[in-house]
């Protein structure tokens, strides 16, 4: 229970059919266990086949209550390793943007690696959209997009439909829509940093140094000029990455999106847990890297008012602030205003999952481009 509350997922709201999944599926496996040495094979293959059915049971339950996978499609896409929509190579993308290509969507290429870049992380992808083949001399922003603790760089393209989402807003909109890399915030399956620097990886130093200055190769090499503007967007502990970041780093994030976020990085759901795990034992790293306490040391500085942000929280009840996520946001608003940030919050009807972060990201494009996002309730 304590694990799955760490995740940003409460126990209490999974649906029954879950638990009467779980249930299920620990009495078949240990069944057939006794029952192994007993049978011959051919029964052997109908306890093996019943096991199978039965964790297939609860994957598919675990799957309708975080909305990982969004659609029968998207489930065969992973299942037999297929790359992201529309996936290209770097080389095809020069040419395409020397050619000046008229699009009628965005293109997806995997981001190059670079042997500067301290973090062990996995396939990164690039998202580039249609306009940017036509012109991309100006400035253009950058969205950073980070998922969850148990987490792939393809999540948001998967789960999230960030790439559909972009492609449908530039329709509208001259095919104009940012660039995206879907950034590997862990580099594996589970490996909690929080987007800090210790002992699981200099994940800081990835995300605000190798990251930005991969991209700026990449994209360089096709001859846009134009300034790259770099946006944090994050759900779940992607979320709490995307306002620590912004928080020790002004200078080089002026808007951010923080979509269900934790109060502070932590790991292991307690102090002595985190700062073991995160830092390595040092307590002075708390404070460096709470955002609360950032901005609050800045409330008489300059540093934040440049600064532009949506933190947005979900919730089962009414009134939705008095949900725990939604004080967490508070609090964290809270801070930033008076640190100089312009905030905009958002309260909406939702669960902690990947449903709830699409809604908000379909929401957060419109905020970014033309003023702050509609409030769906409080």
């Amino acid at each position: 229970m304590t694990w799955l509350a760490h995740q940003g997922l409460d126990p209490f709201t999974a649906p029954a059919w879950l638990w009467v999944s779980v249930v299920e599926a620990v009495v078949i496996v240990f069944a057939s266990i006794g029952l192994w040495r007993s049978v011959r094979w051919i029964s052997r293959g109908a306890l093996a086949g019943s096991v199978a059915v039965a964790v297939l049971g609860v994957a598919l339950m675990g799957n309708v209550w975080v909305h990982y996978l969004p659609t029968v499609g998207s489930a065969v896409d992973v299942a037999v390793g297929k790359g992201p929509v529309h996936e290209t190579s770097l080389v095809r993308v020069h040419a395409m943007k020397q050619r000046a290509s008229v699009l009628s969507q965005g293109v997806t290429f995997v981001l190059p690696r670079s042997s500067q870049d301290p973090f062990a992380a996995r396939t990164e992808y690039v998202y580039v959209p249609p306009a940017w083949f036509a012109d991309g001399t100006g400035p253009t922003d950058v969205f950073l997009m980070m998922g969850g603790v148990i987490n792939t760089p393809r999540d948001w393209i998967v789960s999230g439909g960030a790439i559909d989402t972009a492609n449908n807003y530039a329709r509208t909109h001259g095919g104009r829509a940012p660039i995206m890399v879907f950034v590997d915030t862990t580099g594996g399956l589970s490996n909690d940093t929080e987007c800090v620097n210790g002992p699981r990886g200099q994940a800081e130093t990835h995300i605000v140094a190798g990251v930005p200055q991969r991209l700026h190769s990449a994209l360089g090499a096709t001859g846009a000029t134009g300034p790259l503007r770099f946006v944090p967007v994050g759900w779940s502990m992607g979320g709490t990455c995307a306002i620590t970041l912004a928080a020790r780093h002004p200078h080089l994030f002026e808007r951010f999106v923080a979509i269900s976020p934790d109060r502070a990085p932590n790991s292991g759901g307690n102090t002595a847990a985190t700062v073991r795990g995160l830092y390595g034992g040092k307590y002075s790293e708390l404070a460096s890297h709470d955002p609360v306490a950032i901005f609050s040391g800045a409330a008489t500085a300059p540093r934040f008012r440049h600064v532009k942000a949506l933190l947005a929280a979900a919730c089962t009840q009414r009134p939705c602030a008095s949900a725990p996520e939604s004080k967490s946001v508070t609090a964290l608003a809270t801070a930033a205003q008076r640190g100089g940030v312009s905030v905009t919050t958002l309260y909406q009807p939702g669960r902690h999952n990947w449903s709830f972060a699409a809604a908000v990201f379909r929401n957060v494009l419109p905020w970014l481009s033309s003023g702050p996002a509609r409030n769906a309730g409080k």
